[in-house]
């Protein structure tokens, strides 16, 4: 899975949304996997200390990051919905 970084968010540093997509990626293989990565999590992550079979480490300061990152992400979508539905609005 690919995200792809929102033009208003490209100000934000890369390796935040980096940060964001491992983090995605992580609750995939938490939730899919039990916390066991596997061959698709270490290829798409590129994360060379991670080991397929491996349980997958998180951080309360990862979960703490990746909630402020998700908090951003959600007020740049809720401003495009009111953007574009003002411009629906309009005759």
């Amino acid at each position: 899975m690919t995200l792809i970084q929102p033009k208003e968010e490209k100000n934000m540093e890369p390796n935040k949304w980096r940060q964001l997509t491992v983090l995605i990626k992580r609750q995939r293989v938490i939730a899919r996997n039990r916390w066991v990565t596997d061959e698709e999590y270490v290829r798409e992550t590129g994360d060379a200390s991670a080991k397929v079979g491996d349980r997958i480490p998180l951080t309360p300061d990862e979960v703490r990051a990746a909630m402020d990152l998700a908090q951003r992400l959600a007020a740049h979508l809720a401003r495009e919905l009111r953007e574009k539905r003002c411009h629906l609005a309009q005759p």
